[in-house]
């Protein structure tokens, strides 16, 4: 089993920008993951730089179809 557990503040890069599909890229990138944890994933907290306080659990979970999220 492979697993990769990642702290990705919100989703935001070196360069500022919040960009889930770029961290879901990244962790594939890699390993081809069983597991994918990852820790300081944003729900309503729109004070954080560059979030719009979306839910980013349910738009990861979008982005990795095959997939259960948990929480």
């Amino acid at each position: 089993m492979k697993l990769v557990t990642w702290n990705i503040q919100w989703g935001r890069g070196a360069d500022g920008l919040v960009d889930l599909a770029r961290i879901v890229m990244q962790a594939k990138r890699l390993a081809d993951f069983d597991v994918l944890c990852v820790q300081e994933v944003s729900d309503n907290y729109p004070e954080l730089p560059g979030c719009d306080g979306s839910n980013q659990f349910n738009a990861l979970a979008a982005r990795l179809p095959g997939f259960r999220a948990r929480r």
